[in-house]
């Protein structure tokens, strides 16, 4: 179901774009959502309150009904879970969310007939009771995002995998982006000093800066021209771009790269002081 702010209907229906009941809103509150590492599920849980005395009293008698629509265009996910009015939850099956979902709740009616006193709602209506036929909409709630999968969970340093090879000169390094992590491929001499260094805490901070960092601006250059779901690294980049506001589109990518691994260079003094 789609809804926009421009929607309108032929009769009173709470939502945040209408003005049919005055003096209500409704509120859809989403606790934060847990995912199963092992399974992948994921348990969206919150409470949904209409907050209009009559709806509250139609929806305790079981007049109205109340329910989730849940979205993931990146999976083409849809579905409808029927819940309950106050606290509820529902728990989507592993591999049907990924980026971002869309969660918005309606409520309908549940009877053959529901008549809306005049007194709950706007005056345009008239002073006449309103009908609202079985299933009708009676109230819709704002849309509600999250960021779904376990790729955002991913540290962007993680998604580099360190590589030995003699093909390369000693003190450059290749980027390579066709497997599931970015491979990053230094002669032996320079592979074994790299190792020693990101083996410290402080080490790694500095590498952050002068190794991740033109790394990551390449990527993100090969991430804008091709779109690559079926990579890891590219799900993890694309994940924590989303996150911070980043658009993958090619442009400013040494302050992007900045961005994306948290400013590496504001913290390479502390880590000199440290390993001095």
């Amino acid at each position: 179901m789609k809804l926009k702010g421009d929607t309108r209907f032929p009769y009173p229906v709470l939502a945040s774009f209408t003005d049919d009941y005055p003096s209500a809103t409704f509120s859809l509150d989403v606790e934060p959502v847990r995912e199963v590492t092992e399974s992948g599920e994921v348990d969206i849980q919150g409470k949904l309150q209409p907050g209009e005395r009559f709806l509250d009293k139609a929806l305790a008698e079981g007049k109205l009904a109340c329910g989730l629509y849940v979205t993931c265009e990146h999976t083409y996910f849809s579905e409808f879970f029927p819940v309950n009015p106050g606290s509820w939850k529902v728990s989507v099956g592993g591999g049907n969310l990924r980026g971002v979902v869309k969660l918005r709740a309606i409520i309908y009616v549940a009877v053959d007939r529901l008549v809306v006193p005049a007194v709950s709602i706007h005056e345009e209506f008239g002073e006449q009771d309103f009908l609202l036929n079985k299933y009708s909409l009676a109230g819709v709630s704002d849309e509600f995002e999250f960021e779904a999968g376990l790729d955002k969970l991913v540290p962007m340093e993680s998604v580099f995998r360190l590589e030995s090879t003699s093909s390369v000169e000693n003190g450059l390094f290749r980027v390579g982006t066709d497997t599931q992590a970015v491979v990053i491929q230094v002669h032996p001499t320079l592979y074994e000093s790299l190792n020693r260094v990101r083996s410290s805490g402080h080490g790694r901070q500095i590498l952050l800066s002068a190794l991740y960092l033109p790394c990551l601006m390449e990527v993100l250059d090969v991430a804008s021209r091709e779109k690559n779901d079926h990579l890891r690294w590219y799900r993890a980049i694309e994940t924590r771009c989303r996150q911070v506001g980043v658009e993958l589109d090619g442009r400013d990518l040494l302050r992007k790269a900045q961005v994306l691994l948290d400013c590496p260079v504001g913290k390479v003094r502390e880590a000199v002081e440290a390993l001095s």
